[in-house]
């Protein structure tokens, strides 16, 4: 093991990567040369612990805890997983889909897929699937057994000469300081009691049995998952043979042609959770253990709907999409009998393009065109706000980044909104620029800072549509915005 700066200089690098800072990482960061020489000789002597932990509440996609490590312990996770993953990889099956390199849902999906057409033979025979999950995973994970199985992959890695045996006592009591942490007896809560009690009492930590039970909401305990969920990955493939099998953390699916394999599969599958992890399968919504289903029907899984040779997205995931729609509908959209005000401030931008890249970078993984028709007839306001193309991401209209000149951006905002009337800020005048065809709405653009290439930077701040014209006049096909 590297035990000079280096490594956690990177993890440090690894840790706030893509992540908004907190005000725990921006006391790190104050002194971060000191933070991370203090972590390096916590872990060379053996005396790094979990610090406290901030339990919030998520409702997407559903309810639960998450227990959010302190900077400093994430800093250490992206130290220590890195070189447990280059020891667990080479035993992990391929078609173990979560929390990998070069793996994720999309390909999960993907995969799935490929195996729906080679079990049917391309529809030339009927098949089934099985899709099974464990019930209240994290919560249920036994941390002997996840600890034994963590040491049973040093030990044989440091008889192999792997690793040095330096390394080899420096990942084991990291290991035991992580497995043994109990983040629900040294936590801080946030949010209302009311909150809280929206987490049904056997999937909150606290209630877990005397053993069990990780954190959801850091990379260790995702690592972990799948070192646990190892175990059953070898048994279906090696004791069960089964040759249409894939993983995605705790949910997992089988294909076969015939559903009397499957349902053999499924009660010994049943007697190796309960006996091996102690861990049991969930239920469906009916209360029943989940039956073999065929494939004509579909399988509902990582959020769409999968078919031998089509998707669509799931529409659970539609029905949030419209519920954040809405809610951001009812924050930035004022209407009054002169017309309707769209009101882009900062905030409004940030959360909108944050919500249209992630919901229609899901969307464009299946097929979603009509999707996006339907919604674009109940919110034609995102016409004035995106650019939608068939299989891309949706582009924003409001400001570019491109722009070398004044002149540049005039164009730009007119090539965006066609047939409106804008009012372009430069300096302390506000300039007006009338289209050739009647306006069909004003476009207001003020200054909001500066471009690398030194000219002001201009977005759109304000949209106004008259009520004579607010009956959809950005609608294709009516000369409006494509």
């Amino acid at each position: 093991m590297d035990t000079t700066l280096k490594p956690f200089y990177v993890a440090w690098q690894k840790a706030k990567r893509h992540k908004k800072p907190s005000m725990n990482q921006l006391a790190f960061e104050a002194d971060w040369l000191e933070g991370l020489f203090d972590i390096r000789e916590q872990v060379i002597n053996h005396r790094w612990q979990p610090r406290r932990t901030v339990c919030f509440i998520t409702t997407q996609p559903k309810t639960r805890e998450i227990h959010a490590p302190d900077f400093a312990d994430r800093v250490v996770h992206h130290y220590l997983v890195p070189q447990l993953q280059a020891l667990f990889e080479p035993i992990f099956i391929h078609d173990s889909f979560a929390n990998r390199n070069g793996k994720g849902s999309h390909q999960a999906v993907s995969r799935l897929q490929q195996f729906m057409r080679q079990v049917t033979h391309s529809h030339a025979k009927p098949a089934c699937y099985l899709q099974l999950d464990i019930h209240n995973f994290f919560n249920s994970l036994d941390r002997r057994v996840l600890y034994q199985q963590l040491c049973h992959r040093l030990d044989k890695d440091l008889a192999k000469h792997k690793i040095t045996r330096r390394t080899y006592f420096d990942l084991k009591c990291l290991c035991h300081a992580l497995v043994n942490q109990k983040p629900a007896e040294n936590t801080i809560y946030r949010g209302t009691v009311l909150e809280h009690a929206l987490v049904p009492p056997h999937k909150q930590l606290n209630n877990a049995r005397p053993g069990c039970g990780i954190a959801v909401g850091n990379l260790s305990s995702q690592f972990f998952a799948n070192v646990y969920m190892n175990a059953v990955d070898q048994w279906v493939k090696h004791t069960l043979k089964a040759k249409y099998y894939l993983r995605y953390v705790d949910d997992f699916v089988l294909l076969h042609e015939n559903p009397a394999q499957l349902l053999a599969w499924r009660q010994q599958l049943e007697v190796f959770l309960h006996q091996q992890l102690g861990l049991r399968l969930k239920n469906n919504a009916q209360g029943q253990i989940p039956q073999p289903q065929p494939l004509g029907n579909g399988c509902d899984f990582l959020g769409y709907v999968i078919f031998p040779h089509h998707r669509v997205v799931r529409r659970r995931v539609i029905a949030h999409c419209r519920e954040k729609l809405r809610k951001w509908q009812l924050c930035a959209i004022r209407t009054t009998a002169q017309g309707l005000t769209l009101r882009l401030n900062a905030a409004n931008k940030q959360v909108i393009q944050g919500l249209i890249a992630s919901y229609w970078g899901h969307f464009r993984h299946a097929c979603h065109w009509r999707l996006t028709v339907k919604m674009l007839k109940e919110f034609c306001w995102l016409r004035l706000l995106f650019h939608f193309k068939v299989g891309e991401t949706p582009i924003k209209r409001w400001s570019w980044k491109a722009a070398r000149y004044f002149n540049e951006q005039v164009q730009f905002f007119q090539q965006q909104y066609p047939g409106c009337q804008l009012l372009i800020q430069k300096g302390f005048e506000q300039l007006s620029f009338m289209p050739k065809e009647p306006v069909k709405a004003v476009v207001t653009i003020q200054e909001t800072g500066f471009l690398r290439s030194g000219i002001k930077r201009r977005e759109v701040t304000e949209i106004f549509i008259p009520s004579l014209l607010m009956s959809n006049p950005f609608a294709p096909g009516q000369g409006g915005l494509s």
